[in-house]
């Protein structure tokens, strides 16, 4: 049953993690186009794909309003229904992150992407590593989609879990920052990604307790 939920999850968002490759792929590319490449351009990528990974949370549970009932009523465990929403959600959401990270560490390691550069445009590009400059914004791609997946769990449709997802990171986000102040966590190197955790795996927390105790609607 496991892998039939996931290969369910697989048919309905494979149009939407194509999108999110090129997506991710051009905005990884177009700036070379025109020598512009600098350190920040990996953290770019990194926002893209938490816009996604909003996407991906959005609409776990908001393309299943006609057939929730079903899903629900069907010889399957809750509890297995959402572990395979959230694993295919992860799933596509590392395989975007993977590709922006392939890319960026072909520019910044070979010389392939320059020779094209200097083919096209005529110059070279000389990049500066940005990859681990980046990596600290990850805690955004988590943060938005356990928001948007709770969203999506309380069977918004697909836009509004979007964003309301956005504004409730707005809402508890800062005083979460605020209550780790408090308790000496001062330094926003620590407090930023130590909150995003927080909220992040609270908001998974109850998206599953809701889910839970929902019940067959006939």
């Amino acid at each position: 049953m496991l892998k039939a939920l996931l290969w369910k999850e697989w048919r309905e968002n494979r149009l939407l993690l194509a999108i999110g490759i090129l997506l991710v792929i051009g905005f990884s590319l177009f700036p070379l186009l025109y020598g512009v490449y600098s350190p920040k351009s990996f953290s770019i990528i990194i926002n893209v794909v938490a816009f996604l990974a909003g996407l991906f949370g959005a609409e776990s549970f908001s393309k299943e309003k006609t057939k929730l009932s079903f899903l629900l009523s069907a010889p399957v465990k809750k509890d297995v229904i959402i572990s395979t929403k959230l694993l295919a959600g992860f799933l596509n959401i590392f395989l975007l992150f993977l590709t922006g990270l392939i890319i960026e560490i072909l520019i910044l390691y070979t010389e392939g992407f320059n020779l094209l550069i200097l083919a096209i445009k005529g110059t070279s590009v000389f990049p500066a590593p940005g990859i681990l400059e980046a990596m600290p914004n990850l805690w955004l791609v988590f943060l938005y989609y356990s928001s948007t997946f709770l969203m999506s769990v309380l069977l918004l449709d697909t836009i509004t879990a979007f964003l309301t997802g956005f504004l409730v990171i707005i809402i508890t986000g800062y005083p979460t920052l605020l209550i780790l102040d408090r308790i000496g966590f001062s330094n926003n190197n620590v407090t930023v990604p130590l909150s995003s955790l927080i909220l992040s795996l609270l908001f998974l927390l109850l998206s599953y307790f809701i889910f839970m105790r929902r019940e067959v609607r006939h």
